[in-house]
């Protein structure tokens, strides 16, 4: 998982915060003993009629993300207290984070019309508007168009001083090879009536990249894809079917068809998690051996693979972890493999864009003994060296409403076999326009 984005989430914890502490006067140190929910519910049952113990009580409700329960206090408070503009912002946006709309723009349009609301609540008011806006939306359309080109090193996969795997000792040098890429994705969401949102997408994609080199394929792929998404109070929730197909010189290598299940947890502005689970069933063609051509690939099978990770949000930066496993089972036992990873990434706020370092390591391991490489079982592990930096660009395209931005990365790795002492060298850098549609 790369980094989560900012939601309404966020947005809105923050927004209950600078509003908590506009209703908190002198006297906090009468609060002071109370830490947990049970004893402020304990001191609201004890004087029911005082406003800030509740509002005490919503402070350390919301902190708990307990959001229903931020919800009867504040309509408890409002009952005290008709007209209290506090209360009736947070409960605005309490509703909205459960996605009951409809009470959220009530009580959002109750406190535009509130004479004693000051500026700064009617602005935050006008903003969840906003928001409920965009979320009753039946249909949005979105997508994004890339174009840019790089060089990559080594696509053969030899290097200076390699040994080779066919057995014999010779080196075989990098080529380095400049090569164009372009892609396009849209995807129509649909969004389904729900006490909690829920969206229904379809997806569609298309990349190519050009080698220069007369001897390297260019690689085609062209994707579809449906995904039913569900957002709860702390989490999203989604399922995802796709299908790819992928060619080589116009020539078709592959066709991948694949479900997957994700949910991710937002526990605070500095904590989120996620996982994630995927089976995919590969179907290679080997049109590019005549020989070959009405026989199924001895790659077919299927891939299983699953994966977490976690992000740890700082203020100017962010790190991330991930693990994650896969186990492919093919027609002949030697192209079979178990694989399992682990990736560290950081992420901050860099001259106006964004800047991303990692690092990543991997160890495969084939399930049988090739008769090509002298009945061995083929071992291989590889590090790979990661760093990027997007920065967007001040003015939108004429014909489109979102900037663009530039992208540019580099990646770096070896890869180590116990097969006649092989290992790889590769590299590529890129630089890329993106720009959303």
């Amino acid at each position: 998982m790369t980094m989560f984005k900012i939601t309404p989430f966020m947005i809105l914890a923050g927004w209950f915060f600078l509003t908590l502490m506009t209703v908190l006067p002198a006297r906090a140190n009468d609060t002071a003993e109370i830490h947990t929910e049970d004893e402020a519910f304990k001191a609201v049952f004890e004087n029911p009629g005082d406003l800030i113990l509740n509002f005490r009580l919503v402070i350390i409700q919301l902190r708990n993300q307990n959001i229903k329960g931020a919800v009867a206090t504040l309509e408890r408070i409002l009952t005290l207290s008709k007209n209290n503009s506090q209360a009736q912002s947070l409960l605005a946006g309490a509703q909205y984070m459960l996605g009951n709309l409809s009470e959220a723009r009530r009580m959002a349009e109750t406190l535009l019309l509130n004479p004693g609301a000051t500026e700064t609540q009617k602005t935050e008011a006008s903003a969840l508007l906003a928001l409920i806006d965009t979320a009753e939306d039946t249909y949005d359309i979105s997508g994004v168009f890339t174009f840019g080109g790089g060089v990559v090193d080594n696509p053969e996969g030899g290097s200076v001083g390699n040994r080779s795997i066919t057995g014999f000792e010779y080196t075989k040098r990098a080529n380095a090879h400049s090569f164009l890429t372009s892609s396009i994705a849209l995807n129509i969401t649909g969004k389904l009536v729900a006490q909690l949102p829920e969206s229904l997408s379809l997806g569609v994609t298309a990349s190519r990249r050009d080698m220069d080199g007369y001897s390297l394929g260019d690689i085609t792929s062209f994707g579809v894809s449906g995904r039913y998404l569900k957002t709860f109070t702390d989490h999203q929730l989604a399922f995802l079917g796709s299908y790819t197909n992928t060619s080589i010189d116009d020539r078709t290598y592959l066709d991948t068809f694949s479900l997957q299940v994700s949910d991710s947890y937002i526990l605070s502005s500095e904590w989120a998690f996620g996982a994630s689970a995927r089976i995919s069933q590969n179907s290679f063609h080997n049109s590019f051996d005549p020989g070959l051509a009405r026989k199924p690939s001895e790659k077919n099978g299927s891939v299983l693979s699953v994966s977490g990770q976690a992000v740890r949000s700082f203020s100017d930066y962010q790190i991330s972890l991930s693990v994650d496993a896969s186990d492919a089972d093919r027609r002949r036992s030697y192209h079979a493999k178990s694989s399992r990873g682990i990736s560290a990434n950081i992420r901050r706020e860099l001259f106006g864009g964004a800047a991303s370092a990692g690092l990543r390591h991997e160890q495969a391991e084939y399930k049988g003994a090739n008769p090509s490489f002298q009945n061995l079982q083929r071992e291989d592990k590889t590090t790979t060296a990661t760093a990027s930096f997007a920065i967007g660009l001040k003015s939108a395209l004429p014909f489109l409403d979102q900037p663009p931005r530039v992208h540019f990365s580099i990646r770096y790795g070896k890869t180590t076999s116990n097969i006649d002492e092989f290992s790889k060298y590769a590299g590529e850098a890129a630089l890329l326009l993106v720009q959303p549609i």
